[in-house]
């Protein structure tokens, strides 16, 4: 189920700051690794992670593999997150 499969890769905190961070724009996952203090190794398991939960798409660009979200059935959990963001205590 995909909803499940989404849950269960944005509960790792460190790649729910990834998704979060892509934003709209498309990343190596060595500028992931690079940005988030993570070795390369560990970066592209994440973004292995995402992809399978189609929450990013990667694509190759010569010798890099560039990751950007993917459009869809995430604009659910956007929303959860802006709520939460709105609600949490400050």
């Amino acid at each position: 189920m995909l909803v499940l499969r989404v849950a269960k890769a944005l509960a790792d905190p460190t790649r729910l700051r990834i998704w979060m961070g892509l934003g709209r724009h498309s990343w190596a996952v060595t500028a992931i690794a690079q940005h988030f203090c993570i070795a390369n190794a560990t970066a592209s398991h994440h973004v292995a992670r995402l992809a399978e939960a189609e929450l990013v798409k990667v694509t190759a660009d010569g010798r890099y593999r560039m990751v950007q979200r993917a459009p869809g059935p995430v604009a659910v959990f956007e929303r959860l997150l802006a709520t939460r963001r709105r609600c949490a205590p400050t």
